[in-house]
Order: structure tokens, then sequence, then C-alpha cells
């Protein structure tokens, strides 16, 4: 369902999805360091998540927007986020 949501909404603004989600979630919000593509300035802010025998799980480096679950973020930018949803 994600996927058609962000389909119908790239049709309906001739925008793609991180044009889309800059200019109405991550600026307004002030979250400078959120992306819905990789972007190389985050390589030193990453912080892997580990499986139960403690191995680092494999950081996907989105080339492509995806209402599905792309975006990368930083723990206050995240807080942001999540503040302005609650």
């Amino acid at each position: 369902g994600l996927y058609l949501l962000q389909f119908v909404i790239e049709q309906l603004t001739g925008k793609d999805y991180e044009t889309i989600a800059q200019e109405r979630v991550f600026k307004p919000l002030g979250m400078a360091s959120t992306s819905q593509l990789w972007q190389s300035r985050f390589e030193d802010q990453v912080c892997y998540g580990h499986n139960a025998d403690g191995q680092p799980y494999e950081l996907m480096r989105w080339k492509e927007a995806s209402g599905g679950g792309s975006m990368s973020t930083t723990l206050q930018d995240f807080t942001r986020f999540y503040a302005a949803f609650i």
C-alpha cells in the first residue's frame, strides 16, 4: 500500500518522493540529517543494528526513495519526526 501511495503522490505532484519528503516534512521539521536517499555525509553517523549472534546487519544505501522504508536519519531528527507525528 505504501508503494501505491508513493506512486499516486508522485503522479499528483509531478515530483519525486525525495523532493516531496524534503519540502513537506524534513525541512519544515528541521531534520537536516534525514533523507529518503543515502547520502555520503551519513557515513560517520551510522549506527548498525545487530542480530541475536551479535553480527551487524547490512546497511542499505538506498539509491531510490521508497515510501516503504528507505529513510536514513539520526536519533535527533527521528525524535523531531516522532514528536510531530504524535
